[in-house]
């Protein structure tokens, strides 16, 4: 129950919680003091409501989260970069933005080691449904899971018994910790909010993790 109740990664209530981020999101607002949510959810929320057609389309991991209207101010930019994506992130971000018709002429996208490995995350199986539609129009075969190893890798059930995740939900609750995001406009969100724009409000400290990049799309814009 407490596992449940406390839930301080939201994996009982990633749909709700995400259902108000993604509303600040789509109204073109700011959202701050947001954390613990499923970024692949939060896309798929966006993309579906927003009301726009983006001329530009950033796909790619977290090392591409920075880039944003503020790189392309002439255009409507949408980031929809996810953490650890990998390939079929990639492919199911694709074919939502596909069969929204939300698909633009630009795409820009990073490509890590990990976009392409054998060894990546499952963090896409929450829009695994998405893979599968776009996998379909591409004619790309798709390999089915095992029932049983599907039911070993549902994080709903290994965590509810989890004593690791009890002390999380404790710690969570003893230092009075919430989960009460809320809409700062166009504000400048606290630090791991999101832009309006998708992109994440990182702190005055962070270096962007390749200045090259960075100096060149100035340049570009210049």
């Amino acid at each position: 129950m407490v596992n449940y109740r406390i839930d301080p990664a939201n994996i009982y209530n990633a749909e709700s919680y995400t259902d108000g981020i993604a509303g600040i999101l789509i109204n073109r607002h700011n959202v701050s003091n947001i954390s613990n949510y499923d970024e692949r959810i939060l896309q798929k929320k966006v993309i579906k409501g927003i009301k726009i057609h983006p001329d530009r389309v950033v796909l790619g991991s977290s090392r591409i989260m920075e880039i944003g209207n503020d790189f392309y101010p002439q255009d409507t930019v949408i980031n929809c970069g996810v953490s650890h994506a990998n390939i079929f992130d990639i492919t199911a971000i694709s074919g939502l933005l596909v069969e929204k018709n939300k698909l633009p002429k630009t795409v820009l996208f990073n490509l890590d080691p990990f976009t392409i490995s054998r060894d990546n995350t499952n963090e896409w199986k929450s829009i695994e449904s998405e893979f599968v539609y776009m996998s379909k129009i591409l004619n790309q075969s798709v390999i089915k899971e095992n029932f049983f190893q599907k039911l070993i890798e549902n994080k709903k059930l290994t965590s509810i018994l989890s004593f690791t995740y009890f002390k999380e939900s404790i710690s969570y609750l003893s230092n009075k910790k919430n989960k009460n995001y809320f809409d700062v406009g166009l504000s400048k969100p606290f630090p791991n909010g999101r832009f309006f724009d998708g992109t994440i409000s990182y702190p005055d400290s962070y270096s962007f993790p390749d200045t090259t990049l960075t100096d060149r799309i100035v340049s570009e814009n210049a």
